[in-house]
């Protein structure tokens, strides 16, 4: 498996997976921006929001981008596509920034600009 498909699978993980996934995958400290929520976030603070959000289904993310400038550094960048449980349908644009720790790779920065329905 390549790195990018690597971190694609991991990104997809944040969608469908839940809070543990969110723990594992998250660095100690995430920059987030979007449109009601911007700043540093801490790993626990992150997984808990994950925690009490409601599940997503008819996931279709497709690829936009991956850099890997250094061997510490890749980004990723993909519209998706989702439906909350309750029919609240997402669309957006989203960027992932992953940083390197020892053999994982962690989110260091997330963003999402909305897409019109």
């Amino acid at each position: 498996m390549t790195l990018e498909q690597q971190l694609f699978a991991i990104e997809r993980g944040f969608w469908d997976k839940g809070e543990p996934h969110f723990r594992a995958y998250m660095d100690e400290e995430c920059l987030i921006s979007f449109a009601d929520m911007a700043g540093v976030k801490k790993n626990a603070d992150i997984a808990a929001m994950a925690h009490d959000a409601p599940t997503w289904s008819e996931i279709d993310i497709a690829p936009c981008g991956f850099v890997h400038p250094t061997p510490e550094f890749a980004l990723i960048n993909y519209e998706i596509g989702a439906t909350r449980k309750g029919g609240d349908r997402h669309r957006a644009i989203v960027t992932s920034g992953y940083v390197r720790r020892g053999d994982a790779w962690k989110v260091a920065f997330h963003g999402q600009a909305l897409l019109p329905d």
